[in-house]
């Protein structure tokens, strides 16, 4: 049994829509953690977590570590009622109480690894890190599919999450600042902002895998190809037990004919944006992240 002063919790980050949800659920199949659903996520109520970001990818770092280090500290150290489990985990009645009681003892016990996925923790990765000893996995994806993948959500980025945050500004180069004031969709709002903000993550990404090594950084298109093996691999590097049973389950969500909302069709999670955005988009995602795909994909990647 872990001491509770011996856990280092662990963090899945990177943008949103490149698989943290998967390889976050994925890895709490494990009876050794505790899942935690974007606590930084300003969009979404979690009365049970105290707090309340002020805007979209916060900025927690030295400026103002006071006003969330406490309350971190609670939420990944079990103190109070954190629970978010996923929906699917919630236990709904005295049937489930028999059905599925380590669910319920897992909502409950102090000693579980708290495992929180969080794309809007991202450029708080380095100080949740330092702080408070996170275990961290940066999701990455191929930038067409996370354009495509955006589309279907019809979520454009609105900036201004970024540009009213001076401290988390200030981090970025004078090219990156410049691109991030000046922004305006000509055509395409959502294509536009997405290959930006794609740019904008991956490039801090890059700096991150100079300064922090010993992260996880994980292609989502290489995780869904082999996915038992992958997993087995990120278990390990997490120090997480791995068993036949959770091989098993991960095998089947990551089979396309598996009802399941966590089921992944792997050829399509890597290559469906090829035949759903018209040659004028994938053009603009491409130039746009010109200066940044090359360090994590070829050119045949794009073909």
């Amino acid at each position: 049994m872990n001491n509770l002063e011996d856990i280092s919790p662990i963090l899945i980050t990177g943008a949103h829509r490149t698989g943290s949800t998967w390889i976050g659920r994925m890895l709490s199949l494990s009876p050794e953690v505790r899942y935690l659903s974007e606590p930084f996520n300003n969009e979404d109520d979690h009365p049970n977590y105290g707090f309340k970001m002020p805007s979209s990818f916060h900025y927690v770092a030295e400026h103002n570590e006071t006003i969330y280090k406490e309350r971190l500290t609670k939420l990944l150290r079990h103190e109070g009622n954190a629970n978010n489990e996923p929906d699917s985990w919630k236990v709904k009645g005295l049937l489930d109480l028999i059905k599925y009681p380590r669910r319920t003892l897992r909502s409950r016990n102090r000693t579980l690894i708290p495992l929180m996925k969080d794309p809007h923790s991202f450029f708080s990765a380095p100080w949740l890190a330092r702080e408070l000893d996170v275990q961290v996995v940066i999701t990455i994806r191929h930038p067409a599919a996370f354009v495509q993948s955006l589309i279907a959500q019809n979520w454009p980025y609105d900036f201004e999450n970024l540009r009213r945050q001076t401290e988390l500004m200030e981090t970025f180069s004078e090219s990156t600042r410049k691109q991030i004031i000046e922004f305006k969709p000509e055509k395409d709002p959502v294509v536009e902002s997405g290959s930006l903000f794609w740019k904008i993550i991956y490039e801090r990404v890059r700096d991150y895998q100079k300064s922090y090594p010993c992260w996880c950084y994980i292609k989502q298109e290489e995780l869904a190809q082999t996915p038992v093996e992958g997993f087995k691999k990120l278990y390990e590097s997490l120090s997480l037990n791995w068993t036949d049973e959770v091989a098993m389950k991960i095998a089947a969500h990551s089979d396309e004919k598996e009802d399941s909302s966590l089921a992944r069709d792997a050829k399509n999670t890597t290559e469906g944006w090829k035949t759903k955005l018209s040659p004028e988009q994938i053009s603009c995602v491409k130039e746009t992240t010109a200066d940044i795909w090359p360090a994590y994909y070829t050119e045949d990647d794009w073909n």
